[in-house]
């Protein structure tokens, strides 16, 4: 079962050879199926065994391969990362910058901090030890796309949004959720359109008056052992107090 010759110097496939082999960069499962799908289709099985050597596909120690769910299928899983990673920011449109970036640092407390120069108009934040980018280019910022800010007086950015009237109740099912955990979870739309969402730790500790607007989400959607497990803080991040 030759390979079919193309070239793709990713995954060092020749243009006559018959062998297909990941490199120590590509042992991971999405790299395994871009292999298979040569030989069957985007939706084909994985090959193995006898069949996998006859086709001369070769996989790295790095893989460890297991039955898939799928009868006859084999996925692969990692056994150890490429690299370790943290997030650095959060790039998102702003329709007009000067008003997105007044926002952040009206209702979050962000600091402008130096920019490169684009071309066009962008705004690098300081929010916290992170940082935000706002940029200005055409499109529409995307309905459910987000990001989370955790915050130190919950229910004074929950004042002023209501106040500004930004509060998103469609997009989520609701504008404000209590999870399992009891954690809280507020969505809104920045001047960009872009959806954000305000975390807080405690549901228990805020007022009659944010509460009422609250939306258990237990009430609305069963919740497994696991899913009452989830929580929005890691433990080792710091959680609003």
């Amino acid at each position: 079962m030759p390979v079919p010759p193309v070239r793709d110097h990713k995954i060092g496939i020749g243009a006559r050879s018959r062998h297909v082999r990941l490199g120590r960069r590509w042992g991971h499962e999405q790299d395994l199926y871009a292999v298979a799908a040569l030989q069957h289709g985007a939706h084909g099985p994985f090959v193995k065994g006898a069949e996998a050597r006859n086709a001369g596909l070769h996989w790295t120690r790095r893989l460890a391969l297991r039955p898939g769910r799928v009868g006859g299928r084999i996925t692969a899983r990692y056994r150890e990362p490429v690299t370790r990673a943290h997030i650095n920011h959060v790039s998102v449109v702003a329709r007009d910058l000067q008003h997105s970036v007044q926002f952040y640092i009206e209702i979050f407390g962000a600091e402008t901090i130096d920019t490169p120069n684009f071309g066009f108009p962008v705004q690098w934040l300081r929010v916290g030890d992170l940082q935000l980018h706002l940029f200005e280019r055409p499109g529409a910022a995307p309905a459910y796309h987000h990001f989370a800010l955790a915050v130190d007086d919950f229910e004074a950015v929950f004042r002023a949004t209501r106040t500004r009237g930004i509060h998103d109740v469609e997009t989520m099912g609701s504008h404000l959720n209590e999870l399992p955990s009891g954690q809280v979870q507020l969505y809104i739309r920045d001047p960009g359109g872009n959806l954000v969402e305000v975390n807080w730790n405690d549901a228990r500790g805020l007022s009659d008056e944010v509460r009422q607007e609250m939306r258990r989400l237990e009430d609305s959607h069963p919740q497994s052992e696991s899913n009452r497990r989830a929580e929005l803080y890691l433990a080792d991040s710091p959680k609003a107090r």
